[in-house]
Order: structure tokens, then C-alpha cells, then sequence
């Protein structure tokens, strides 16, 4: 590329760009927004096991935990409904578990929304198409999130923009907004754009990508589109990978600059906005390494 003309693309291995992208939507922000779990008193999952590997599982098990703990001693227990396609820590932790096909859960949550819109007298088109009644256990979740209205929260772990509107909607309609969701101190553990990363392949593909620098990721083994990604990297003049072991995308690198380890590494962090911290070295670098900050800056000439 030109000067001037270059681009930071992020993914995640595991994608939460579905979220991101219907906040987009719906609130005019390309957010991933701070789930709030200590006050919840009614929760409907669907397919996020929120407390094994979903966004913060750390965060949100400690959240949780300690709601339940509280609530207990005054007999008052959150309730929480799991709807999933396959056996998790949060299913097996939910006061109802309900197995589902993977076909069946957006189907089922647009069920729930229904219920929800029925109940709260909502006149507005549904933004997912048209629903039944639902289960009996969509009914009953129906019924405990609303009776729990702004302190009740539906979370969805679909990598899927529609199901991620709806889920929106559900909440707008439960109040969670300002309540158990935080449009302000958004978390930022995953900033992954997956439309971005398709869109690089595509140039890829078209001889469009001069030079591509790969710092932090591993496309060739873990994305999506991984195979894709290998056959249009030939085309690319110049590939450069900063990755600390010769890894299934910088065995296809034409350079290959390791980056030091993070306990070698001066750097910073701020994994919620608003948060910052520094990372500080606790260790001299073991191999002959240098720092992918430092790297891009003696690039830049600066």
C-alpha cells in the first residue's frame, strides 16, 4: 500500500463481532458493551457459557457468585434459564437447562421476545421476522424476566448480527440499558470486525495488499476463513510475521521478527474503557527478540 493508505485489521479467534455489529445497528455504536451480573435477579442464556469461556467468564463468575451468595441468605436467589445446543459450565450451574439444536435457538429466542412483546404490550414490527408462542419453558423465562424488569438481562453468544439485534430489542424491552448493560465503561477484551477481515482476504485476492504485518493472531490455523487466508498470502508482495515461534502463518511469512514474551515486555492494557494499566517486565528476554512496538517504530523511522 501507499503511504497513508495502510489499515489496522482485528479479529478474534473467537468472534464477538455479531455484537459489536448490531450495537452498531441498534445504538449507533460499534461496541462490545460491560454485561453487569451483580444485580441481576432474573437471567435467560442463550448458547454463551458465560462462566467458562464467554467475553469475562473470571469477571462474570465473580459477579454471579456473589449475587446468588447474597441473595441466599435472604431467600431470594437470582434465577437464571440456559438455552444451549451442547453441555456447558453455565448450563450446568442454571436453575433450568434447556437442550436445544443449534437450528432451534434463534428460532426459540425470537420465541421469548414475542412473549415479552405480548406481555408488555409492544406494537412494533418483530426485528427478527415472525415467532410462535414458544415452549413452556420460554413462557416461564417470559414471565420471571419480566417480573424482574430492570434487573433482568438476556445474553446471547450467537455469532449471528440478527440473533444479536433481537437479543437488543429483548433487553431494550426488559430495561436493562443504563442498568445491567453499560453503553459507557464498554469492555474492550475483544475488538474483532469480522466484515473488516473478510474484506482483507478479498484485497488479498485481488492483488490489492502490498504488505501485510501479522502481530498477535494466527489466521492460518485459526480463522474462519483460514483457508482462504493461505491461498491469497502468495499474492501478497510482502508478508512479515511478529510471532514469538515459527507458527502455521509465519511458516508462510517471507520475514519472520519475534516479538518478545509479555513477561519480557514493557507495554500497557486497558481491558474495560476507563481502566487502564501498565505490564512491566518481570523477566530479561531469554532469545534474541525485540519488542513488536519497538519494531514498528524503528519502521516508521521514528
Amino acid at each position: 500500500a501507499s503511504q497513508g493508505h495502510g489499515r489496522h485489521v482485528v479479529y478474534d479467534a473467537v468472534s464477538y463481532s455479531a455484537i459489536m455489529d448490531a450495537h452498531r445497528r441498534t445504538h449507533a455504536a460499534r461496541v462490545l458493551p460491560q454485561y453487569r451480573l451483580d444485580d441481576v435477579r432474573a437471567l435467560a442464556v442463550f448458547d454463551a457459557d458465560f462462566l467458562g469461556t464467554w467475553i469475562s467468564p473470571v469477571g462474570f463468575t465473580k459477579a454471579w457468585s456473589k449475587n446468588r451468595a447474597a441473595a441466599l441468605e435472604l431467600g431470594l436467589a437470582p434465577w437464571h434459564i440456559q438455552f444451549e445446543s451442547r453441555y456447558s459450565v453455565s448450563g450446568g450451574a442454571a436453575d433450568v437447562r434447556v437442550a436445544l439444536k443449534p437450528t432451534q435457538l434463534r428460532s426459540t429466542l425470537l420465541a421469548l421476545g414475542a412473549q415479552i412483546a405480548k406481555r408488555t404490550g409492544y406494537q412494533g414490527p418483530l426485528p427478527g421476522g415472525s415467532a410462535g408462542g414458544g415452549s413452556e419453558a420460554v413462557e416461564d423465562a417470559a414471565v420471571k424476566l419480566l417480573a424482574a424488569r430492570g434487573a433482568s438481562l438476556v445474553l446471547c453468544g450467537l455469532d449471528d448480527i440478527d440473533a444479536q439485534v433481537v437479543t437488543n430489542w429483548i433487553n431494550h424491552m426488559l430495561r436493562a440499558y443504563g442498568e445491567s448493560i453499560s453503553m459507557q465503561d464498554v469492555s474492550l477484551q475483544a475488538k474483532g470486525d469480522a466484515a473488516a477481515m473478510t474484506r482483507l482476504i478479498e484485497d488479498m485476492r485481488h492483488g490489492k495488499v502490498g504488505a501485510l504485518f501479522i502481530h498477535d493472531v494466527n489466521p492460518a490455523y485459526d480463522h474462519a476463513q483460514s483457508g482462504r487466508f493461505i491461498e491469497w498470502l502468495s499474492k501478497v508482495p510482502l508478508v512479515v510475521s511478529l510471532a514469538q515461534r515459527l507458527d502455521e502463518t509465519a511458516k508462510l511469512a517471507r520475514y519472520v521478527v519475534p516479538d518478545h514474551h509479555f513477561l519480557e515486555s514493557w507495554s500497557d492494557t486497558q481491558p474495560v474503557a476507563g481502566i487502564a494499566g501498565v505490564v512491566q517486565p518481570t523477566i530479561a528476554p531469554l532469545f534474541d527478540t525485540r519488542s513488536a512496538m519497538e519494531s514498528f517504530l524503528v519502521w516508521s523511522g521514528t
